[in-house]
């Protein structure tokens, strides 16, 4: 019997969720965030994850900072961001008297330019 695969996307989003890949599957996203900080310049970011589920609760994650643009007085900066690589693991899933709960843990490679202003460096 084949299961149906369903997708557990994490964009556009800036929190993360407790929901895991399934086992077996492979997931990608990719998306744009853009930043206006009111100096006269903007902000442009290119960025995306690969996730692959290892177990029912628990994943590998890889999110890449892909394309880093950052525009204004009369100057434009392109580079590309960091990387980071990790795993989550669902502890409890979502009952109707009990919340969900997971735990990630992630690394992070500085592979952007610091001195063009991306990544932490």
């Amino acid at each position: 019997m084949q299961q149906e695969i369903t997708a557990a996307p994490t964009r556009p989003t800036v929190t993360s969720s407790t929901t895991t890949t399934q086992c077996g599957v492979v997931e990608a996203d990719h998306g744009i965030t853009a930043v206006v900080p009111g100096n006269g310049t903007h902000n442009e970011v290119l960025g995306g994850s690969l996730r692959y589920g290892i177990t029912p609760r628990l994943d590998f994650r890889w999110g890449a900072d892909n394309l880093h643009t950052t525009a204004g007085n009369a100057a434009m900066v392109h580079g590309t961001g960091d990387n980071c690589v990790g795993a989550r693991y669902r502890l409890t899933s979502e009952k109707q008297t009990w919340l969900s709960l997971a735990a990630m843990y992630t690394y992070k490679f500085c592979t952007a330019n610091p001195a063009k202003g991306f990544g932490t460096g």
